[in-house]
């Protein structure tokens, strides 16, 4: 493909000898000259060679009295010489310049990133309502007053850029952190108990009093931080909020069953096919009706390129997804390791870290009974409202 190429740069002239093959190959390896494509043409042969190299064959041919014409001429400059004698190409060619500038001021597509919290379409819709849009000249707006003006009247974005690649938006910005909710005034205080027995390793507290130490073993319903604040005026009630953190056993059990039946995704079906340009999707592509009744739609969105590089335009492929029910059969030692990676997955969920786990199973006729022992480290605090009138018992 390369070599393709180049020829076509630097020009290709295919001639026709009229000589044996061998006597021919022998000329052009003794004067250094480099042909290729040779094949049995006529009396003789043709063989390509460069344009620079046309003049200096023709002339070691009439020196050795071979017979030497030229068969056609391929590459840019015959291109040229060609297609500019006629008015169409040249006037085509210019107006696809023209079009192809006029169109660079244009905004063909959009493309956000950085975005968390806020959607592309959200963030489309801000850059809409200060009149940055798919189909406006960017050439006459001020982009940088564009990207100044945006933060200052959005509650979500600290900082946008905008950064014209062609005729493609690309849109970098920086979200505003989530404020927190204030709470409310009237709140009740509450303190902090453990759910469970357990061996404290360490406290997380924004705010509350802690009542219990690191390495103080503490039961089931026991205080643990209680809902105060101390200040000069004495002791104030609030909410404790936090985590404490105890070394606990947690045991777990779960039942997998030797045959079960699954769904299993089959394969996609296509159903149509958009090209979006100028913020206008127009199908080209649509599937009649389904003999599925039940399926899922999945969109897959993408830019075509070329060489390379991205086209100002978004294709979407829409397919269908159907699923058909497995029966599963497990042997009991899949069941087994099947049980012990739901029970580890739930203590995960449960923000648990594992310290050291104990299996236990029980076989039964339709599959495994599984119960496991667990130690490990998790919050084991929760809020319970107060009484502000026994409060003083705690201290």
């Amino acid at each position: 493909m390369i070599g393709r190429v180049a020829r076509f740069f630097s020009g290709e002239v295919r001639l026709y000898i009229q000589a044996s093959p061998h006597l021919g190959a022998n000329l052009f390896i003794f004067s250094g000259l480099s042909v290729y494509d040779a094949k049995p043409y006529r009396e003789g042969y043709a063989v390509s060679v460069e344009r620079r190299d046309k003049n200096a064959v023709l002339t070691l041919c009439r020196k050795q009295g071979y017979e030497c014409t030229v068969l056609c001429e391929k590459g840019l400059v015959p291109f040229l010489k060609k297609n500019l004698r006629r008015p169409g190409p040249a006037v085509g060619l210019i107006l696809s310049m023209v079009l192809l500038w006029q169109c660079s001021n244009y905004v063909w597509d959009i493309k956000v990133y950085g975005n968390e919290r806020l959607s592309e379409e959200e963030v489309i819709q801000i850059l809409e309502d200060h009149g940055f849009y798919i189909g406006c000249r960017h050439s006459a707006m001020d982009l940088h007053e564009l990207c100044n003006d945006i933060p200052i009247g959005s509650d979500d974005i600290a900082w946008i850029s905008v950064n014209m690649m062609g005729s493609v938006a690309e849109i970098q910005l920086v979200e505003l952190r989530e404020r927190p909710k204030e709470k409310p005034k009237n709140e009740e205080p509450v303190n902090l108990v453990a759910t469970r027995e357990g061996l404290i390793v360490r406290f997380e507290l924004s705010s509350g009093r802690a009542v219990t130490s690191v390495g103080q073993t503490v039961s089931a319903g026991q205080l643990l931080v209680a809902g105060f604040s101390e200040k000069d005026t004495g002791l104030h009630p609030k909410v404790s909020a936090g985590r404490v953190y105890a070394k606990t056993v947690i045991s777990k059990e779960v039942f997998v069953p030797f045959k079960s039946v699954k769904q299993e995704e089959n394969p996609s079906i296509p159903l149509k096919k958009s090209v979006n340009i100028l913020g206008k999707e127009i199908f080209f592509f649509k599937k009649g009706r389904l003999s599925v009744e039940k399926y899922d739609i999945v969109c897959e969105e993408y830019r075509p390129t070329v060489l390379g590089i991205a086209l100002p335009l978004r294709m979407k492929d829409y397919r269908a997804v159907t699923y058909s029910e497995v029966e599963t059969v497990l042997t009991p030692e899949r069941a087994r390791e099947e049980a012990k990676r739901v029970i580890l997955g739930n203590l995960l969920l449960e923000g648990a870290e594992i310290l050291e786990t104990e299996f236990f199973f029980e076989e039964r006729d339709d599959g495994i009974h599984a119960v496991c022992q667990a130690e490990c480290v998790m919050d084991i605090a929760k809020q319970v409202p107060m009484i502000v009138e026994e409060t003083s018992a705690f201290f």
